[in-house]
C-alpha cells in the first residue's frame, strides 16, 4: 500500500510542479505574437471554460463510478492516475488558455483545476477506505 501511495503522491506533486511552472511561465514570458484579440478572443475564452465544465465533473465522476467495484491497489491506482491525468489536462489547457488571452476567466479555470486537484489528492486514509480497512492509523 505504502508503495502504490508514494507513486500516486509523486504523479500528484509532479502534476502541481507542472502548473505552478507553467502558470510562472504563462505570467512572465508573454507570448505577444499569439495573443488573441476580439471574436478570437471570445472564442478561445469559451472553449477554455466549456473544456472545464466538461472534463473536471467527467473526471470526478468517472473515478467515483469506477472505484466502487473493489477490485485490488492496482485497479485503484489506475484511475486515480487517469483522473489526475484528466484534470492535469484541463490544467494544460487553463494555462496555455491565460497565456494566449490573458484575461481573468482563465485564470480562474486554472485555479478551479487547481483547487479540483487539492480535493482530490490521494491519501492513505482513502486508500485505506477503498480497501476496506478500519485502522485508525493514518
Amino acid at each position: 500500500m505504502n508503495i502504490i501511495q508514494n507513486r500516486l503522491t509523486w504523479i500528484y506533486y509532479t502534476i502541481y510542479a507542472v502548473f505552478i511552472v507553467g502558470i510562472v511561465i504563462a505570467h512572465f514570458c508573454p507570448w505577444y505574437f499569439y495573443k488573441f484579440y476580439g471574436t478570437k478572443a471570445i472564442v478561445t475564452g469559451y472553449i477554455d471554460l466549456g473544456i472545464l465544465l466538461v472534463f473536471i465533473p467527467t473526471a470526478i465522476g468517472l473515478y467515483n463510478h469506477q472505484i466502487k467495484k473493489k477490485v485490488n491497489l492496482d485497479y485503484y491506482f489506475k484511475w486515480n492516475v487517469i483522473q489526475m491525468s484528466i484534470m492535469a489536462f484541463t490544467g494544460v489547457i487553463a494555462i496555455f488558455g491565460y497565456s494566449l488571452l490573458r484575461d481573468k476567466s482563465s485564470l480562474f479555470a486554472y485555479l478551479i483545476v487547481f483547487i479540483a486537484l487539492i480535493l482530490t489528492k490521494p491519501t492513505k486514509y482513502k486508500i485505506q477506505k477503498y480497501l476496506g480497512e478500519t485502522n485508525n492509523e493514518v
